[in-house]
Parts: structure tokens; C-alpha cells; sequence
């Protein structure tokens, strides 16, 4: 009984440990078109969506044996987990993208970075809890993950933000956007 208090104990610390890691995270602090290139770490959306696919996991699952199909699900569900970290990575660096110009002298520029930090927080929240379900995908390969709108959120923020980031960079607009 006790041990399994234990772990219950343990396994709750580290669930609050890994959330307030989600909330404040490991922001970088960008300021400039070059910290956002250092930062950001390019995401194959259409790679992710092939991973996440429930059709491309019943495909798997009816044309693999079962053995092959969890140790192949497995590597998939890992693969998933780190476009889900880079995504969550890149809201950070939006995130502080946006926060670096909230007291901005522009009241558009402003509010649009009020929104996004919002968006990217929210986003970061969502990757993050994703990570969780796709990990007890991989520990469980039977399971198969709910389809997820990650990628779509991703998609939306990064177009949000590279259009923050062309009003905020003027002059550097196109790489901006290439960038994000």
C-alpha cells in the first residue's frame, strides 16, 4: 500500500513538475529576425500529419503482424513525439516573440503580439499534453492515438506569427516569413 502511495506521489510530482515546465518553459529571449532563425527548429507538417494519421495506423495494423505492427508503431509514436516537441519549442520562441513586443508604441502591434503569445501559449499547452497521449501510445502500441489538431494549430500560429513578424520586421518581411 505504501509504495503504491509512493508512486502516486511521484508520478503527481512529476506531472506538476512537467506543467509548470509547459506554462513558463524554456523561452528564448528574441528580440531580433536573427534570434528567431537561431531558435526555431523547422516542423515537416506533412511527415507529423502521416505519423498522427488514424487511417495510416489502421493500414499499418491490418497489413503487418502484430509484433511488427507495435514495434512499427512504436518508432512512429517516438518520431511523433519529437515533431511535437519541436512544435511546442517553436510556440516557445513565438511566445517570446510576442512578449518582447507587448509594450510596444504601436497599439496594433501590441495587441497583435498580445494575441499571440496567447495563441502560442495555448498551442504550447495543447503540444504538450499531446506528448503525453503519444507517449502512452509508444509504451502501449496497441492504443492508437486520437487523430490530432496539432499540426493545424501549428500551421495557424505559424501564419499569425509570420504576419506579426512582417509587421514587426518590416523590412525583412519575406525572410520572416520564410522563417516561420
Amino acid at each position: 500500500m505504501i509504495p503504491s502511495l509512493i508512486l502516486v506521489a511521484i508520478a503527481l510530482g512529476g506531472t506538476l513538475f512537467f506543467l509548470l515546465r509547459a506554462v513558463r518553459g524554456n523561452k528564448p529571449e528574441v528580440r531580433t529576425l536573427a534570434d528567431i532563425t537561431s531558435f526555431f527548429v523547422p516542423v515537416d507538417v506533412a511527415g507529423f500529419r502521416n505519423l498522427m494519421s488514424p487511417t495510416e495506423s489502421a493500414f499499418l495494423r491490418r497489413n503487418l503482424t502484430a509484433r511488427v505492427f507495435r514495434r512499427v508503431q512504436r518508432r512512429r509514436q517516438l518520431a511523433a513525439a519529437q515533431y511535437v516537441l519541436a512544435v511546442a519549442r517553436n510556440a516557445s520562441v513565438m511566445m517570446s516573440m510576442a512578449e518582447a513586443n507587448l509594450q510596444n508604441d504601436d497599439p496594433e502591434i501590441a495587441a497583435a503580439a498580445n494575441a499571440l503569445a496567447r495563441d502560442a501559449l495555448q498551442l504550447r499547452m495543447r503540444a504538450l499534453s499531446a506528448l503525453v497521449r503519444i507517449y502512452w501510445c509508444a509504451l502501449f502500441p496497441r492504443q492508437t492515438p486520437a487523430g490530432s489538431p496539432i499540426a493545424e494549430d501549428y500551421m495557424g500560429l505559424s501564419a499569425r506569427a509570420g504576419h506579426f513578424g512582417s509587421r514587426r520586421f518590416p523590412s525583412e518581411a519575406s525572410a520572416v516569413s520564410h522563417i516561420l
